[in-house]
């Protein structure tokens, strides 16, 4: 079984911390009021996203039929981009990602806690 690495660990870290504060901002997008939960990534023998509603365990990849994700298309493609920024390390696709919430959210102080 293939482990993350520390430096991946401490990106999943931060790119969870993100998601809790998008889950208390505004439209509450990765929380779920009626479990009371927040989506997150995890360590496994992969990087998985636990989704707050299903609580399913889902692996994340652009070409997945999203099984057991509750939210919506646009989420997706920034969940795939935070995963790829927690493997890779390249941060130029959830960068890029977060700005286009950012700029629809209305959300500075997001953009700069990533950057």
């Amino acid at each position: 079984m293939k482990k993350l690495r520390k430096d991946q660990v401490d990106r999943m870290n931060k790119i969870n911390e993100l998601i809790r504060v998008i889950a208390d901002t505004d439209r509450k997008f990765f929380y779920s009021d009626s479990k009371g939960s927040i989506s997150k990534f995890v360590e496994g023998n992969k990087l998985f996203f636990i989704d707050k509603y299903t609580d399913k365990k889902i692996y994340p990849y652009q070409l997945s039929k999203r099984k057991g994700f509750s939210e919506g298309g646009t989420l997706w493609g920034l969940i795939n981009d935070f995963r790829e920024w927690i493997i890779t390390g390249s941060s130029r696709m959830a960068i890029m990602a977060m700005e286009d919430y950012i700029v629809q959210a209305g959300d500075i102080p997001l953009m700069v806690w990533i950057r």
